[in-house]
């Protein structure tokens, strides 16, 4: 394969002219901070003179479900209502305001209001006093209560928790900071009960925890510690910046010492500033300040951190369930020229053995900087469609860029077409389009405050201009959408730019200052392109045909961990798919992925999780923004923004060495969004480019993240719809009421989460912030120093939280009993962790993420590699159970054909007797189909008849029985026989045959040696891998079709969203492991002598 292109110099040079104009613009410096912006020096810190406090003119009334405070002056008042059983809305609206910013970023949260909101009796609660009111609706853990002591004073609020009203509020709001008359608006919010950590305020650097400020008068002490939220594109920004990134979600989580939280969401789109303080009785405070527009806050209470984030996206938006191959290993480099270097990466991926999923085109593939169009000079002759063809037949996606900047000339027809339809964002007072430089040069901006520009944009993706070539084939990347504008302060858009708004209800069309927009721009883009691509999907055609292999164990392909296969010419590692292509089923345009889109933004506010993912922006490539990455994207979850990652070896700042790099795809490989990204500067770096041991390295690192994809699939699965409740049942949810406090596996929680989520009382580990758990069941320790070849991992013991339905207080904070604690095992060696106080050493050379799974899990994964992870949607499913202490596992999978078509399936697992010698060890496994009629087929050209199946299950265990050890012998080879039974668990009920099977396998374990050598009596406790095994979790269409209408015809109720059966499962089975004296009953190729060959036995399951 020949690689670089022989113009690979002058391509470079051309790239590097523009390049200068970015440095030079994005000067660190240049950004603010509160001490150099007027409104918050002059206003942050100073509590308002007595004639800016909002006072009542009334005492509480009612209107539409809603309490209503009438404040003087202004013709303003102060709304309170419900949202679901999620939340309070704290609103000030004033006479003639036509327009919230709130509204247009989250219109999610008007149709969540409730009208049901009442007045508790005063014997239930409120005060005596003759104007407070204390506020309740059915469902929501915790009250509003407004304290007015007379007409004419300032209105106070407080959020008391339904079952804990004698411990007081758990958050308040003071009134003195409620409004201002002048242009800055404002509250303060008070945590009482906060002494624990408060989280929040992402995009910023700094660690996981937000730093408070000590409580002090002196002036200027806000300014100088407080967080700015404003979308600003920074270039190889500062890992520890206060100052403001790419996005903004103000929302804080304040935790108590027990671990519940109190949180607050902010909804401003104008700059914003937070000082956060520690308050002298041992709480926390904080002041929310925006420029302008209207004081807009949402308020809740939650058990625990957990329940918290939950609601926050419940409130603003479940993210959708992201198709499989975006969770794969993507590649892009700004510097990509043309149809022949494109096509070598590919090539190369094949030919050096590495899953890839996805090649990214950044600005280089365009002409002349005009979006949606290919330079026909580097992509000549519809090679750019033939590209997307060839990728699409091998499993892999092209990702386009999409800025939404657009280059101001007549003859580039978006812009034309844009501009006569009025859809540009306006220079201020000038009714012309408002102009600034950019990357195509002078530049325009599409106005997504207007909603027919947002469907002229979505338009794009499905009629895209007639010059362009099948651009509308790939997903999109939008970038630059802060927005970033070269020649201006800040790097921004001018506040005083002018978008247009239309009334839906009215048509009235309104003038709206970018200032009061700013950090909703992004969102809005995102939104607009999501909803393009969603309409692309639903009308695509079927012109072109994927043809994934559809092979099963070992002859899935890919080579073994340490192989080279270009060492001697080899062949691909991927070569043995190849001959199966001919006649593989053909398929829809991948492309489409079924109304499943991808959109990756860099701009993000509050909600913005219902579009796609987002990503921490230009890093730099050194171990300082390795580290920083961590609480970036772990704020990023605890902000609704599950779906994020950082550039793999850091997009700016020179080139990583060797170290740096593995240790980066260590990182990367364990977190949401995998993708290896740099600036054109940079040396490319693909893992095909490298010398062959760091090569082989990143190779196993990338097959590595390809052999969690079922475990990742199924945590993206929880974070978009939750996943189990009750009985292991799947969570489907009365529409627009996700729920307050519900169960554990119901929870819309992000893949990546900090400690403190599953373990808030364990102070020892939360502070981590070089820890992670994935899901909650595997804990990541990523190396973050150059030099590391052992890591120190904190293991959390303070107890596995454990959720119920009920509220805060009614069974304390929802944890186990103290002493309850979790055990760990090493998630590669499945060897029990034995830590000393608390803390374990894994080994950690180059190439191995330190790795811990928790005992009781069930993780399932897919041993074999493949050149694209949506070429394993169906292949088999290896288990990693590790036992708890008292000899229990239990775990999830989310089956679907992972393009968002046909029918998805929840699969449950439940183990008990693990590790007793006396007893046999159970393993259940219930399955319930999702989707209107949904039983537990998946209905996939490419499935074959056993459907999708467990081929091996390893189960690791710690001794249990008191006094004996599982595998103590004094035999030579410490032996055991293994009686594998296998029940299906149906009968003809269920409309489907019972079947029956057992097996025996022989077991061997070596002796354990001491520490010099010496051999003892007891034999090592080896992880016990059952091979050969075909447990089905999925049905043939034939099979399933018959099974799940018995189901459904037996249910009798269905889900509040309709046609889910689910009370029932559609497929059961158990597995029972008996352990024996060891006796000569196998032959010698290990098949019981008293029942039927392994192949006998598989027909029949």
């Amino acid at each position: 394969v020949l690689y670089p292109p022989k113009d690979y110099g002058r391509m470079m040079t051309a790239a590097l002219r523009g390049v200068v104009v970015c440095v030079l613009a994005v000067d660190p410096k240049a950004f603010h901070d509160c001490s150099s912006t007027p409104f918050c020096r002059a206003h942050l810190g100073v509590r308002p003179a007595t004639e800016h406090v909002p006072r009542a003119r009334g005492p509480v009334g009612w209107e539409d479900g809603a309490a209503i405070v009438p404040l003087e002056g202004g013709g303003c008042s102060l709304k309170i209502h419900a949202l679901a059983s999620l939340a309070w809305r704290v609103r000030v609206s004033c006479q003639g305001d036509r327009f919230h910013a709130a509204d247009l970023a989250l219109p999610r949260l008007t149709r969540l209001a409730r009208r049901d909101v009442h007045a508790v009796a005063p014997e239930e609660g409120a005060s005596g006093r003759a104007h407070d009111v204390r506020l309740r609706a059915p469902g929501l853990n915790a009250d509003l209560a407004v304290h007015l002591d007379q007409v004419g004073e300032a209105p106070r609020i407080d959020i008391i928790p339904v079952a804990l009203p004698e411990s007081g509020p758990a958050l308040s709001v003071n009134a003195q900071g409620l409004m201002r008359a002048q242009a800055p608006v404002g509250a303060d919010v008070t945590f009482p009960h906060a002494e624990g950590p408060v989280y929040g305020l992402p995009a910023r650097g700094g660690p996981l925890a937000l730093e408070r400020r000590a409580h002090s008068t002196e002036p200027g002490a806000a300014a100088r510690a407080a967080y700015r939220l404003y979308n600003v594109d920074v270039f190889e920004y500062e890992a520890t910046s206060t100052r403001g990134l790419y996005g903004s979600v103000p929302v804080l989580h304040a935790t108590s010492a027990r671990g519940d939280v109190a949180s607050a969401l902010w909804l401003s789109g104008a700059e914003t500033y937070v000082d956060l303080w520690a308050t002298p009785q041992g709480g926390s405070a904080a002041h929310f300040l925006s420029e302008e527009g209207a004081v807009d806050l949402v308020v809740w209470c939650a058990p625990d951190l957990a329940g918290a984030v939950h609601r926050l996206v419940a409130l603003t938006g479940p993210p959708p369930l992201p198709p499989l191959w975006a969770l794969g290993f993507h590649v892009s480099h700004w510097g990509i020229h043309g149809v022949e270097d494109a096509r070598a990466m590919h090539a190369n991926a094949d030919r050096f053995g590495v899953p890839l999923d996805a090649l990214w085109m950044d600005i280089d593939h365009t002409d002349a900087k005009r979006y949606f169009t290919w330079d026909s000079r580097l992509w000549p002759n519809g090679s750019a469609t033939a590209f997307q063809g060839e990728l699409a037949a091998r499993g892999r996606r092209a990702v386009l860029i999409a800025d939404p900047h657009v280059r101001a000339e007549e003859r580039n027809p978006i812009y034309s077409q844009a501009s006569a339809r009025g859809l540009l964002v306006n220079a201020s007072g000038a009714g012309e389009p408002f102009l600034g430089k950019c990357w195509p040069g002078t530049s325009a901006w599409v106005d997504y405050v207007n909603p027919e520009a947002r469907s002229f944009w979505a338009d794009l993706y499905t009629h895209p201009p007639p010059s362009a070539e099948r651009t509308a084939m790939a997903h999109s990347w939008n970038d630059m959408n802060e927005p970033s504008v070269f020649d201006a302060p800040d790097v921004t858009m001018s506040k005083d730019a002018v978008h247009t708004h239309v009334d839906a209800a009215t048509g009235e069309r309104m003038a709206v200052r970018h200032g009061l927009v700013h950090n909703i721009y992004g969102v809005l883009m995102a939104g607009a392109t999501a909803e393009g691509m969603r309409a692309r999907g639903a009308g695509a055609d079927e012109g072109m045909s994927n043809t994934p292999a559809r092979g099963s164990g070992s002859s899935a392909g890919g080579d073994a961990p340490d192989a080279d296969p270009a060492a001697d010419g080899g062949s691909s590692a991927h070569g043995s798919e190849a001959s199966e292509l001919s006649h593989a089923t053909r398929l829809r345009d991948p492309t489409q992925d079924a109304g499943r889109p991808f959109v990756l933004s860099r701009a993000f506010f509050a909600g913005s999780q219902q579009h796609g993912a987002v990503w921490t922006g230009d890093n730099s490539a050194s171990w300082e923004h390795l580290g920083a990455s961590m609480p970036m994207l772990l704020a990023l979850g605890l902000g609704g923004l599950g779906f994020a990652g950082a550039d793999v070896g850091g997009f700016g700042g020179g080139d990583p060495d060797a170290e740096l790099l593995v240790r980066w795809y260590e990182a990367g490989a364990a977190q949401p969004f995998f993708r290896s990204h740099a600036h054109s500067a940079s040396r490319r770096r693909e893992p095909w480019l490298l010398p062959r041991p760091v090569r082989k390295l990143l190779r196993r690192l990338v097959q590595w993240r390809q052999e969690i994809a079922p475990y990742l699939y199924t945590a993206f699965r929880q974070a978009a719809a939750g996943l189990t409740g009750p009985g292991g049942m799947p969570c489907i949810p009365p529409e627009g009421d996700l729920g307050g406090d519900v169960g554990e596996g119901c929870l819309l929680l992000p893949p990546m989460r900090p400690l403190a989520m599953h373990y808030p009382t364990d102070t020892r580990c939360t502070g981590r912030d070089d820890h992670f758990l994935l899901g909650k069941d595997l804990l990541a320790r990523p190396v973050t120093a150059p030099g590391e070849r052992v890591a120190h991992v904190c293991l959390p013991t303070a107890g596995h939280v454990r959720h119920s339905s009920s509220a805060v207080g009614e069974s304390g904070t929802g944890q186990t009993p103290p002493g309850a604690a979790d055990s760990w095992y090493d998630a590669e060696s499945m060897q029990l962790a034995r830590p000393h106080h608390g803390w374990v050493r894994v080994d950690a050379p180059l190439g191995r993420l330190p790795l811990l799974q928790r005992g009781g899990s069930v993780v399932p994964r897919r041993w074999h590699p493949r050149r694209a992870a949506s070429l394993t949607a169906l292949d088999p499913i290896t288990l990693h159970i590790a036992a708890a202490p008292d000899g229990t596992a239990s775990g999830s999978i989310f089956l679907d054909a992972g393009d968002g078509a046909g029918c998805g399936i929840t699969g449950v697992w439940q183990a008990r007797g693990l590790g007793q010698s006396a007893a046999p060890w159970i393993l259940d496994f219930a399955a319930y189909g999702e989707g209107p009629g949904c039983g537990c087929a998946l209905h996939h050209p490419s499935m074959s008849e056993e459907g999708v199946v467990v081929e091996r299950i390893v189960i690791a265990t710690a001794a249990t029985v008191p006094g004996r050890h599982l595998w103590t012998s004094r035999s030579q080879s410490c032996p055991a026989d293994l009686s594998v039974t296998y029940d299906s668990g149906m009968d003809a009920e269920d409309g489907a045959p019972h079947f029956r099977w057992t097996r025996s396998q022989h077991l061997h374990r070596e002796r354990k040696r001491g520490d010099r050598g010496e051999r003892s009596d007891e034999c090592v406790t080896q992880p016990l891998v059952v091979d050969g095994l075909r447990l089905p979790l999925t049905l043939a269409a034939s099979a399933a079709s018959g099974r799940a209408n018995a189901a459904a015809a037996g249910n009798g109720s269905s889900s509040p969203r309709g046609g889910h059966s689910r009370s029932r499962a559609c497929l059961r089975w158990q597995v029972t492991l008996h352990y024996a004296p060891s006796v000569a009953t196998n032959d010698a190729n290990g098949n019981d002598m008293n029942g039927s060959a392994d192949d006998d036995l598989e027909d029949d399951v």
